[in-house]
């Protein structure tokens, strides 16, 4: 009894049977020629979390803009921050004498 689909049906038993020996000694020898050379993993790529020493690159002879405006615009964030923080105390401050 045999489990092929009905479309292996028409093929002689002994030609799937050297079919798949052949198959297993292929498999076989591939093994063994990546276990000896170390490849049984291919070596992963390594992540990167920062493509920061790519940006020189990418913008060329704009660079110096770029660090300029990214400058300025640090400098902007800091100053807002620091104005959300004075006017979240000030806010803070009138709410909790308005309630005394």
């Amino acid at each position: 009894m045999s489990c092929l689909p009905e479309s292996v049906s028409g093929v002689a038993e002994w030609r799937l049977k050297c079919h798949r020996a052949r198959r297993r000694i292929v498999l076989v020898v591939l093994n063994i020629i990546r276990f000896r050379r170390g490849l049984d993993h291919p070596e992963r790529v390594r992540r990167i979390d920062s493509f920061a020493f790519w940006i020189p690159t990418a913008f060329g002879d704009d660079f110096t803009r770029f660090v300029e405006e990214q400058i300025r615009h640090w400098t902007i964030s800091a100053e807002m921050r620091h104005c959300k923080a004075s006017v979240g105390s000030e806010i803070s401050e009138h709410l909790s004498s308005s309630h005394s």
